[in-house]
């Protein structure tokens, strides 16, 4: 998929023709989207990212260090959105990936699945266990559950 298919896939998603040259914040986030997208799916250079939409380089790795993270952080309308369009996107392009063709392609293809899978399966289990947490959320009577989730988040928001 090229950079162009992507930029046609976020201006529709979000309304906006995101090669317009404006500050506008709607036109940041979209275009954040889409150097994240075109980043973390393709692994394309930030030069190649921002050269279809008139940027250079600089703009692309500030917006994705600084302006996404700003979108993580407090627009979740836009996470749902970059994370719809992550999975449209990653679908359509594995559907079209050429198949092996010998039967070491295939080995060699068969093992990065596996690793791919076993490496999600160790993430999966590092969310699902809290470790030493674990038992003492299980002693929280129910009744104090919303008490401890709002003295957490205080927590958190401090560190």
């Amino acid at each position: 998929m090229k950079n162009k298919e992507i930029i046609a896939k976020v201006s529709k998603e979000f309304g906006i023709d995101i090669t317009k040259r404006t500050r506008k914040r709607e036109y940041l986030y979209a275009r954040a989207v889409y150097f994240k997208l075109a980043q973390d799916i393709f692994r394309r250079s930030l030069t190649s990212i921002g050269k279809d939409i008139g940027l250079d380089h600089a703009t692309v790795l500030h917006s994705i260090n600084n302006v996404f993270p700003t979108i993580q952080m407090f627009e979740p309308g836009v996470v749902k959105t970059y994370n719809k369009l992550y999975d449209r996107i990653k679908f359509e392009n594995e559907q079209h990936r050429e198949l092996p063709t010998t039967s070491e392609e295939a080995t060699k293809e068969i093992l990065d699945l596996r690793y791919r899978l076993s490496f999600a399966e160790a993430q999966a289990r590092k969310v699902m266990s809290l470790g030493p947490f674990e038992d003492l959320l299980c002693h929280i009577p129910e009744d104090k559950v919303d008490l401890v989730r709002v003295r957490l988040d205080a927590m958190i928001k401090m560190l």
